[in-house]
């Protein structure tokens, strides 16, 4: 009988791994570049457009203290009222890659 020595490979699943940048808040409009000042005002809630580079693209914001500033999509923030925070961009496909920066609201006058 003929006898034949197959050699089988086992093949694997292999998956694409993407490398993001870290992600960055973008600070280079800002005085401080540690942290952001906002005027608080009864009549008008101001806003505050944040930007990041790095990162998958799919960023989540969050603020710390709601009651501060609110953190909505795309990096915009919404004064709620006076105090200290945090607000922190999060990729969605990694929330180990962020970053945080210090928020700050009070009256203008002591701006």
């Amino acid at each position: 009988s003929l006898r034949k020595n197959v050699t089988y490979t086992s093949i694997r699943t292999l998956k694409n791994a993407v490398i993001y940048g870290p992600v960055d808040i973008l600070r280079s409009h800002l005085r401080n570049k540690n942290k952001v000042v906002l005027p608080w005002d009864t009549l008008v809630k101001h806003t505050l457009q944040l930007n990041v580079t790095g990162g998958s693209g799919e960023d989540v914001w969050i603020s710390k203290g709601k009651s501060v500033v609110s953190a909505g999509p795309g990096g915009v923030l919404t004064v709620q009222g006076q105090g200290n925070t945090a607000v922190t961009a999060v990729d969605d496909k990694n929330h180990h890659n962020n970053d945080t920066i210090e928020v700050e609201v009070k009256p203008p006058t002591s701006i």
